[in-house]
């Protein structure tokens, strides 16, 4: 039995919406390299082997997953993502999604999977055809756990593969993958992980990264002034009113879980000496459990990646 883990890449500049080139060269953005070392932190054991697509984003992703276990064999397989569209005939130049949106819509419209759009691109039957090369590595290989760093149109058409059983290409089996790939979503830094065993293939449900320990603990902190927020009044010396600065709390916990970079002037002003917080846990009988509060806050600052 051999098991795997499929890592998509964290977010990229193309899933930011900002404009591309050729899909090989796109990168992370700042978020998506803390959704890759949230992805690297699940690992609670080395795996025997890494492998990365030979795009960018994805080889990006796997270097943090690499410099945690520096001694783990690292291998590049042909598991890009499905470049349909033809660089060529986009003109070569930077273009949103929302630019390639029409090009996109004209080539699933056909249904035909041998149609290829142009130089650079290839056909939907050779994309399905790597997918099951792919797993004919992963069969032959002696590694017992594998991480392999792809894409998410490539993750989906994974599990769709493997949830016909067929690799026998048409254009109905298109068509409805088409439709199978709308109806969810595998998130940046998003895991899947499967057993193979023989010709079986099990798959588990698609996670997230675990959060790390100290934004975490940060979020705690969030959540333990909230509480006392709500059972507070407001104060006649605070600019804002605890309605106001739980809206900001929600904000800054939301950053937090959803591996944003935090607002870290806004943090500063909260807990600020004389600010309107410490001036509501003063009025309520908790300024001493604010001055603790606000120095944990302060050093998690400081340990947040």
């Amino acid at each position: 039995m051999t098991e795997v883990w499929f890592v998509r890449h964290g977010q990229s500049i193309a899933n930011a919406g900002l404009a591309t080139a050729t899909s090989a060269e796109v990168t992370l953005t700042p978020l998506g390299e803390q959704q890759a070392r949230q992805a690297a932190g699940a690992f609670t054991q080395a795996p025997d082997l890494i492998v990365t697509s030979k795009y960018t984003r994805a080889i990006q992703t796997a270097q943090f997953t690499i410099e945690r276990f520096p001694g783990v064999p690292v291998e590049n397989w042909d598991m890009h993502e499905f470049s349909y569209l033809s660089p060529e005939i986009m003109g070569g130049g930077h273009t949103t999604y929302e630019q390639r949106r029409p090009f996109s819509q004209d080539y699933w419209d056909r249904y035909d999977p041998t149609y290829i759009h142009g130089p650079g691109a290839e056909s939907f039957a050779q994309m399905i055809g790597r997918i099951e090369t792919m797993q004919e590595r992963i069969r032959a290989s002696q590694a017992k756990f594998i991480a392999i760093f792809g894409h998410g149109m490539f993750g989906k058409a994974i599990l769709w593969a493997n949830l016909l059983g067929s690799f026998d290409v048409t254009s109905e089996y298109m068509r409805h993958f088409h439709l199978y790939i709308k109806s969810f979503e595998i998130p940046n830094g998003g895991i899947i992980k499967a057993t193979y065993t023989g010709d079986e293939v099990r798959f588990g449900s698609i996670m997230r990264a675990p959060l790390t320990s100290h934004r975490q603990e940060l979020i705690g902190v969030l959540e333990t002034v909230c509480g006392l927020l709500r059972e507070s009044n407001d104060s006649l010396y605070a600019a804002s009113t605890t309605i106001d600065i739980l809206s900001l709390m929600e904000q800054l916990k939301t950053q937090l879980r959803n591996f944003q970079k935090i607002d870290e002037h806004a943090l500063g002003m909260l807990f600020g000496p004389t600010g309107s917080l410490q001036e509501i846990s003063i009025d309520n009988g908790w300024g001493k459990k604010f001055l603790e509060l606000a120095q944990k806050t302060d050093e998690l600052l400081e340990l947040l990646e």
